[in-house]
């Protein structure tokens, strides 16, 4: 019976001591974790991405082209940080797994840099400036700490491809529900904290948040457990650079998801905005989340059994023409009438479920084309590129933003010019219908197909069998 019997350190933390090849089946238990995990991810993403700005610009009082500077300046510069997280990830050997023990160790150092975050101390001027950026930069790294390994772990988990897709649809379609349920739901939690201290409501949110996000991850931790055992121990940097920068299918999607991540992120950064100023009301925030969850659902739900008929290739391109059009649709119809722009959001989820599956699943896919070509299993390195896309994303979104409010001569909590409301409703419809239709150009030139990849698993499985 295969089993690590492992002395020298110098290839990880800490090592496997006598650890037996336990059975690669995923129970229903283990996919269950992995999503209650997600959960507490997306609760804690759901407020820091989804509402940092507009604390920024309306509770902290910062000008909304610094805010919009810092967050493309400081998640871009962490985005660096990513690939040394996803290789220390990768190197990482404990008695628990290489990817488990992150979502025991780093949920408390995240929740400190989360309500750091959303605390507005008594500073104006430079040294507020420098407070928001030094807060949000931690916050940033402490993320990408969970982040990282949190989606190497379906990889980790089985090689079976339809086993992963599954797991990566249960925990796509929890995490989305989570950062919509954020949305619908802050804006009463505000309200009742608050007692009219905005200031005071954020912080106290950041905190509920940053609990209950610590004891789902716990959970997650508790019930995972990782099955698939790297055919090499040694982990080499210049191998893992090779994972990522000779691995065509990888960077195609990686810009594929660069342009989907800026659309969504875009949306997702605007609609505060947008309800509150262009729909009359920022309490419509809710509206916005919770139209868009039957959709989501349902998209999240058709993704696996989508993927078992179909390329996954040609899902993204017609469910990405699709979403461009319903942007367009909203521009020209404009927001006058709320009940239409709730049903072209709602209309929308349906690309956000499928997506969201769909592009991780292919993810994985580039993890064993990178195996095949370099010999070494690269997870976390790989999972790291996803995640400086993301980040990318927001950094593209975020400044793209912050130029739109100030051209437009955004005021924060007044009745806004019919040019800066124009700049809102363009940011939610048009702007992202076109980064969403350039976005099918690099899935043209994809070709890691279903056979290919099946072929790939076959070859590895081979290999790692003969070392056993």
């Amino acid at each position: 019976m295969h089993k690590y019997d492992l002395l020298d350190l110098s290839g990880g933390i800490a090592l496997y001591a006598n650890v037996e090849k336990q059975n690669r089946k995923v129970t229903k238990t283990q996919q269950l974790g992995h999503a209650i995990a997600g959960v507490g991810q997306n609760f804690v993403f759901g407020l820091w991405n989804g509402f940092i700005m507009i604390f920024f610009t309306d509770v902290f009082k910062l000008s909304p082209v610094f805010v919009g500077t810092l967050l493309f300046v400081t998640r871009l510069a962490d985005a660096f940080v990513d690939p040394i997280v996803g290789f220390v990830a990768d190197r990482t050997r404990t008695r628990w797994g290489r990817f488990r023990p992150w979502l025991l160790f780093m949920p408390v150092p995240m929740a400190i840099g989360l309500v750091l975050n959303f605390s507005v101390p008594d500073l104006t001027g430079v040294p507020a400036m420098i407070y928001a950026t030094v807060t949000y930069f931690i916050m940033s790294v402490m993320f990408s700490c969970i982040e990282i390994p949190y989606w190497s772990l379906p990889a980790a988990m089985t090689e079976d491809p339809n086993a992963r897709t599954s797991i990566i649809a249960t925990s796509r379609l929890a995490t989305t529900v989570a950062g919509l349920a954020v949305g619908i739901g802050l804006a009463p939690m505000l309200t009742a904290f608050g007692h009219g201290d905005p200031a005071q409501a954020y912080q106290m949110v950041a905190i509920i948040i940053a609990i209950l996000a610590g004891l789902l991850y716990l959970t997650g931790f508790i019930l995972i457990k990782e099955h698939v055992i790297p055919a090499t121990e040694k982990i080499e940097f210049k191998k893992a650079a090779k994972a990522v920068f000779s691995n065509k299918p990888l960077l195609l999607l990686a810009l594929v998801n660069l342009l989907n991540t800026t659309t969504i992120l875009t949306k997702m950064n605007i609609q505060n905005y947008y309800a509150q100023y262009n729909l009359g009301s920022l309490n419509y925030v809710a509206l916005l989340s919770m139209v868009l969850l039957p959709g989501t659902i349902i998209g999240s739900l058709l993704a696996a059994p989508l993927c078992k008929r179909f390329e996954k290739k040609t899902i993204l391109i017609v469910s990405n023409l699709y979403t461009a059009i319903l942007g367009l649709i909203l521009f020209f119809a404009g927001y006058n009438s709320v009940m239409f722009v709730l049903i072209i959001i709602g209309l929308q989820g349906l690309q956000l479920g499928i997506m969201s599956v769909v592009a991780s699943s292919m993810l994985t896919d580039t993890m064993e084309y990178a195996e095949w070509k370099t010999g070494q299993r690269n997870e976390g390195v790989i999972t790291s590129s996803n995640s400086f896309v993301t980040k990318f994303a927001t950094a593209i979104s975020a400044g793209l933003i912050g130029i739109i409010l100030s051209i437009t001569n955004y005021v924060p909590n007044v009745q806004q010019q019919a040019g800066t409301l124009m700049g809102i409703h363009a940011s939610m419809s048009i702007v992202p219908a076109i980064t969403v239709l350039i976005s099918i150009l690099p899935l043209l030139f994809y070709d890691l197909n279903n056979k290919k990849h099946t072929e790939i698993v076959a070859m590895l499985k081979e290999t790692r069998d003969g070392k056993e």
